[in-house]
C-alpha cells in the first residue's frame, strides 16, 4: 500500500511539475511578446540583480524548514514563526538596500538609468519571494508536496493573468515601465502562490495566526539558532555558486576577445550555448526537482526517527529513478536534439554540441537525491565545501581551456564542476547513511 502510495505520488508531482514548465514557458514568451524587446533587455538586465537578492533574502530558510519540520514535528509551528521572524527581518533589510541603492546600481554598474524603476519592483517581490518560501518550506516538512507543487501552478497563472489583463498598460508607456511591469508580474504570482499555500492546505493554517504569535519569544529565539544553523551554510553555497555564475561570462568575453574574437562571433556562440543548448538539455530538470522534493521531507522524517535503514531505502530509490531517468532524456536528446531545436527555436543550429553533451548530463539528474539527501543528513555545511571546490575547478577550467575551446569551455567547465560536487558529496552521503550511522546528528 505505502509503495502504491509512493509511486502515485511522485506521478503526481511529476505531471504537476510539467504543467508548471508549461505554464512557465507560457508566460515568457507572453511577456516578451507584450513588452517587447528593449523591455525584456531590462528585464533580463535586471535578472542576475533578482537571483542575488533572492539568493539572499531567503537565506537558505526554505530547505531549513523543510528539514527541521519533517524531523521535529511536534515543534512544526514554532519552526514556522522562527522563519517567518528571521525572513521579515532580512527581507526588511534587504528592501531597505535595494531602494538605496536601485539609482546607483542603474546608473554606475548596470550602466542603463532606464532599468532603476524595475529595481524599485524587485524590492517589492523581496518580501513577497522571503514569505511564499517560508510557506513553502513548512509544508514541505509536514510532507505536503502536492500543495507546494500545485502552489508553483497558481504562481504562474497568477503571473499569465497579470500579463494578459494588465500588462500592455504598463509597455504602452515605455520600455522601463514595461520591464517595470513584468516585474510586477512576478509580484502577483508569489501572491498567488502564497495565498493558495495559506488558504488551501490541510492544516488551517489561516486559522492558527493566534496559536503561532502566543509562542514564546525564548522558543522562537531557541528554533531561530536551529535554523540558521543550516541555513547559513546553503546561503553561503549559493552566494558562491551565483557570484561565480556572474564571474563567468566576464572571463568568458575578455579572454576571448584577447585571443582575436570579435565581440560578434562572442555574442553568436556565447548565446547559443546560454541561450539555446544549454536550456534545451536542462528543460527536463522539474523531474530531478520533483524527485529531490519527495525525497528530502521522508528521508528526512526516517532519519529524525533513527530509522536508517528506511532512510537508506528512500535514497537508493529515487537516486535509481534519477538516473534512469537522466538516461532516458540523454537518448532523446542524443537522437532527436537536431529535430528538438527544430521545432523549440526553429533552428537546429548546435545540434552537435547538444549530442556531445546529451549523455555527460546525466549528472544533473544524479546531482538532485544526493542534494537532498546532503541536507536530510544535516550535511549542509560539508555541502558548502563541496561548493567552493567545484566553483573554484570551474573557474579554473575557463581560464584554462577557452583559448583552444572558445565558448564550449563553460560546457566543459559546467560539467565538470557539476561531476565534481557529486563525487564529494556523494561520498559523503554513502559514508555517513550505509557505513557511520553513529554520526548521524541533528
Amino acid at each position: 500500500m505505502n509503495k502504491n502510495r509512493s509511486i502515485n505520488t511522485i506521478l503526481l508531482l511529476l505531471s504537476l511539475g510539467f504543467i508548471a514548465k508549461v505554464l512557465s514557458t507560457l508566460a515568457r514568451v507572453l511577456t516578451t511578446r507584450t513588452i517587447g524587446i528593449d523591455a525584456m533587455g531590462l528585464y533580463q538586465l535586471a535578472s542576475p540583480c533578482m537571483l542575488l537578492v533572492i539568493t539572499l533574502s531567503q537565506f537558505g530558510l526554505p530547505t531549513a524548514m523543510a528539514t527541521l519540520v519533517s524531523r521535529h514535528r511536534n515543534r512544526a509551528k514554532t519552526i514556522l514563526i522562527s522563519g517567518i521572524t528571521i525572513s521579515f527581518i532580512i527581507s526588511v533589510v534587504m528592501m531597505i538596500l535595494v531602494i538605496s541603492l536601485s539609482k546607483v546600481i542603474a546608473i554606475n554598474i548596470l550602466k542603463n538609468p532606464d532599468i532603476e524603476l524595475t529595481l524599485y519592483a524587485l524590492a517589492l517581490l523581496i518580501p513577497l519571494v522571503s514569505l511564499s518560501a517560508i510557506i513553502k518550506g513548512f509544508f514541505l516538512g509536514m510532507n505536503e508536496i502536492e500543495l507546494t507543487s500545485t502552489s508553483t501552478i497558481m504562481e504562474e497563472v497568477g503571473r499569465i493573468l497579470f500579463i494578459i489583463f494588465f500588462l500592455e498598460s504598463f509597455a504602452s508607456k515605455g520600455a522601463n515601465f514595461g520591464s517595470f511591469g513584468a516585474m510586477i508580474g512576478v509580484c502577483i504570482g508569489e501572491i498567488f502562490q502564497s495565498l493558495y499555500m495559506i488558504f488551501f492546505n490541510n492544516r488551517r493554517l489561516y486559522l492558527r495566526v493566534n496559536e503561532l504569535m502566543a509562542i514564546k519569544m525564548k522558543n522562537r529565539f531557541d528554533e531561530s539558532k536551529n535554523i540558521l544553523k543550516l541555513s547559513f551554510p546553503l546561503t553561503l553555497s549559493r552566494l558562491i555558486g551565483s557570484v561565480t555564475y556572474f564571474l563567468e561570462s566576464i572571463i568568458i568575453s575578455n579572454l576571448m576577445l584577447k585571443y582575436g574574437y570579435t565581440v560578434e562571433v562572442l555574442t553568436h556562440d556565447y548565446g547559443l550555448l546560454s541561450g539555446y543548448v544549454m536550456p534545451l538539455l536542462l528543460m527536463p530538470g522539474f523531474f530531478a526537482t520533483s524527485f529531490a522534493n519527495y525525497l528530502l521531507p521522508n528521508m528526512s522524517k526516517s532519519i529524525g526517527q533513527k530509522n536508517y535503514r528506511d532512510a537508506k531505502s528512500k535514497f537508493k530509490k529515487m537516486f535509481f529513478i534519477s538516473s534512469l531517468t537522466g538516461l532516458f532524456f540523454s537518448l532523446i536528446f542524443f537522437i532527436f536534439g537536431d529535430k528538438l531545436m527544430l521545432i523549440l527555436y526553429g533552428t537546429d543550429e548546435g545540434f552537435e554540441l547538444v549530442k556531445i553533451l546529451a549523455f555527460p548530463f546525466v549528472i544533473y539528474y544524479i546531482e538532485a537525491p544526493i542534494a537532498s539527501a546532503m541536507h536530510a543528513l544535516n550535511l549542509t555545511t560539508k555541502a558548502f565545501y563541496a561548493t567552493t571546490i567545484s566553483c573554484i575547478i570551474r573557474i579554473v577550467i575557463l581560464l584554462v581551456f577557452t583559448k583552444t575551446l572558445q565558448v564550449n569551455s563553460v560546457a566543459l567547465a559546467t560539467i565538470v564542476s557539476v561531476l565534481i560536487d557529486v563525487i564529494i558529496n556523494g561520498f559523503f552521503v554513502f559514508d555517513r547513511l550505509f557505513f557511520h550511522n553513529e554520526k548521524i546528528v541533528f
